[in-house]
């Protein structure tokens, strides 16, 4: 495992997992033989999967770390799910925003999974506080649903902050649902113990793919009766 951060590294990951979230993206080198990677210098016996928040940053590096090696987008749900357990098989570290000055960082994969799913939680929640407005998406036979990748007998209701955010997702099993708006104190007082009664859960601005972030209603409960308090 991964030892403790310095403070500089600890400020590194942090703006990473920040634009991540804000871009949904990260980016990577594909080379002949998968992801850049080099060897840990910390941990010479692993390797270091390198992935980038900025797409200049990726094109800048990844030539001199391998050539003819491509830059290529990742959602953070294919970052979360088959790329984060595929360097947990094989023993491997995520290395973010890689440059050549001092401050590298190396994290397990399931950290970076696991921040990124706090920050976007937190990014849902910043956003409520200039909306003040839940869209879901809903057909004749109630909201549309989707199962946890992490427990399948799960039930997890996507909301979004944003009507073309929701709209977006109007495709495939739900090409037939609509985009519901529902303002935040409704949605406080009605929606949440609902869910509780359901015993649902909440995928806020949902990932393409799955694996993103998911909360309970009684945790989200409170941090959202605060923002209807604060209008």
């Amino acid at each position: 495992m991964a030892g403790a951060l310095r403070i500089p590294e600890v400020s590194r990951r942090d703006r990473f997992i920040k634009r991540a979230v804000a871009d949904r993206t990260v980016y990577a080198g594909l080379g002949a033989d998968g992801l850049v990677s080099v060897p840990s210098p910390k941990y010479g016996d692993r390797m270091v999967s390198l992935f980038w928040s900025s797409r200049a940053e990726a094109e800048r590096w990844t030539p001199v770390l391998e050539a003819g090696a491509e830059v290529v987008p990742i959602e953070l749900g294919v970052l979360a799910g088959e790329i984060a357990d595929g360097l947990v098989e094989r023993n491997m570290l995520a290395g973010v925003d890689w440059s050549v000055d001092p401050v590298e960082v190396e994290v397990e994969p399931r950290d970076i999974v696991g921040r990124l799913r706090l920050e976007a939680v937190e990014a849902f929640l910043a956003a409520l506080r200039a909306t003040r407005t839940v869209w879901v998406l809903e057909d004749p036979d109630g909201p549309a649903v989707m199962p946890s990748l992490a427990d399948a007998a799960q039930v997890l209701l996507p909301v979004w902050t944003a009507r073309a955010a929701a709209e977006a997702h109007i495709a495939g099993d739900w090409s037939e649902t609509v985009a519901l708006e529902i303002p935040l104190d409704s949605f406080v007082s009605l929606t949440l113990p609902w869910l509780v009664e359901q015993g649902w859960r909440l995928a806020p601005s949902p990932w393409q793919g799955g694996h993103g972030p998911d909360i309970g209603p009684q945790e989200l409960a409170p941090r959202l009766a605060s923002l209807v308090a604060a209008a």
